[in-house]
Formats: structure tokens, C-alpha cells, sequence
């Protein structure tokens, strides 16, 4: 059975990450209907099929992304400035990605920068 609570978590995470805003995942549960406390265990919905289905495409886009930076630093040679852009950057989407599937634990989520998100063309999830 589909949760439509589940989908407009999802939904709302998306749209969260592409304006560059914070993600509070208790924050977008209970205001997508769900109680106070589910809100306060927030894999209660993330571990959902639902939810990791509607999710899916934001980590594929992730995924892309990972792939796409380890690739460019394992070819270059960068100055310092360049090596730490890179690493950074490298850090939020391994942390976004293991949040957003099911990884790693947390309430909040690290937000993606909005040029990765339009290089990668990011949909938001609609259902």
C-alpha cells in the first residue's frame, strides 16, 4: 500500500534541497501530517517503501554527482584551494546520500548546492 504522507515527505525534501534551504526532517513530517511523535523518529518514515521510492531519483542524482567529483580528483592535479572545494563538496553529497538512503542518522540534513542540483537536473517529486 502507497503512502501519500510518505510521498509528500519525500516531496517536500526535494523541494527543500532544490532552494537550498536546511532540511529538517521532523520538521517536514509532521507538517506533512503525520504525529509529533513519528516526527521525533523520522526513519519511522524514511524506512519506508514509499518514501525510498519517491526519494530514489534525488540519490541517483547524488550518486551522479559522487561519481563525477571522484573522477575529476583522481585525474587532476589540483592546487590546495581547488583539492578543499572538492573534498568539501565531496563530504556534503556522501552525507546527503547516506542520510537520504538510509544510511547514517540524523534530524537534519546537509543541503546540496543549487549548481549541483541544476548540473544534474534534480526533479522535484511530484505524485
Amino acid at each position: 500500500m502507497t503512502s501519500l504522507n510518505a510521498q509528500l515527505v519525500a516531496q517536500k525534501v526535494s523541494e527543500t534541497i532544490r532552494t537550498g534551504r536546511r532540511v529538517v526532517l521532523g520538521e517536514i513530517i509532521r507538517n506533512s501530517g503525520y504525529s509529533r511523535e513519528t516526527s521525533l523518529k523520522p526513519k519511522l518514515v524514511t524506512n519506508t517503501r514509499s518514501y525510498k521510492t519517491a526519494i530514489r531519483p534525488v540519490i541517483d542524482g547524488i550518486e551522479r554527482e559522487i561519481q563525477r567529483i571522484e573522477e575529476t580528483i583522481a585525474e587532476k592535479d589540483f592546487s590546495s584551494e581547488e583539492m578543499r572545494t572538492l573534498v568539501y563538496s565531496l563530504d556534503i553529497l556522501i552525507k546527503n546520500y547516506q542520510l537520504l538512503s538510509g544510511g547514517a542518522t540524523s534530524k537534519e540534513i546537509l543541503v546540496l548546492p543549487s549548481e549541483i542540483i541544476e548540473k544534474n537536473d534534480i526533479k522535484v517529486i511530484t505524485k
